[in-house]
Parts: C-alpha cells; sequence; structure tokens
C-alpha cells in the first residue's frame, strides 16, 4: 500500500511504467482522510486501511471474542468490510484462521453427512 499512499499524497510513482500505470489505476479507488487511507465503493461504506497483523486481530475478536460466534470465511470477511476495515489478505487471513479451529469443523454445518 505504500507506493498508493504516496501516489496519493506526493503523486509519486514507481520508475517502472508498468508498476505505475498499476499504482495509478488501483489508487482510483482509495483517499486519504485526515491521514488514513480508506477503500472507497459505491455499494458499502468506506473501509479503514489496516495492517495484516490488526486485521487478523479484528477477525479473531469477530471469529472468537466477546460473541463467540465461530463463523466462517466469508461472514467474518462481511462484518469485517461492514464495520469499515480493510485490508488486501482478507479472504486468506480468515481461511487460515476457521483452520486453524478444533471446534469451528467439529461443531459447523453438518448437513451433508450421512446419517
Amino acid at each position: 500500500m505504500e507506493p498508493i499512499w504516496k501516489y496519493l499524497e506526493e503523486g509519486k510513482t514507481p520508475e517502472d511504467l508498468n508498476k505505475a500505470q498499476r499504482v495509478r489505476r488501483m489508487a482510483s479507488r482509495y483517499v486519504i482522510y485526515e491521514g488514513t487511507l480508506y477503500q472507497t465503493a459505491i455499494s458499502h461504506p468506506w473501509c479503514r486501511y489496516v495492517s495484516r497483523r490488526e486485521g487478523q486481530f479484528i477477525l479473531s475478536e469477530f471469529h472468537e471474542g466477546t460473541c463467540d460466534a465461530h463463523e466462517g470465511p466469508a461472514a467474518l470477511i462481511g462484518k469485517a468490510s461492514l464495520q469499515g476495515y480493510y485490508w488486501p489478505s482478507m479472504e486468506e487471513d480468515s481461511k487460515e484462521l476457521v483452520k486453524k479451529y478444533d471446534k469451528c469443523p467439529r461443531h459447523g454445518d453438518r448437513s451433508h453427512i450421512p446419517a
């Protein structure tokens, strides 16, 4: 996200022409507001860009925090984005988190298991 940040804040692009075009294209979906990077969208609220470490903490709170919901990856991503968070590896992180816990597969959806 650093090249996008530099482009939005200072107007600087990478030396490589292909990378510069990619950064300009990607930067159209982001905005810096009061020193924070946000991903903009028409269909949902602006999502604040967080680091991967912060994102993993957010997912773990949704998954096993106070509510102890133990939901699947798609539900975790939906909750995080509806709460206004975004990071590029959301999908992979949520899949890894759900796989990591023993409770989830044992108590998950059993509709496809034979009698």
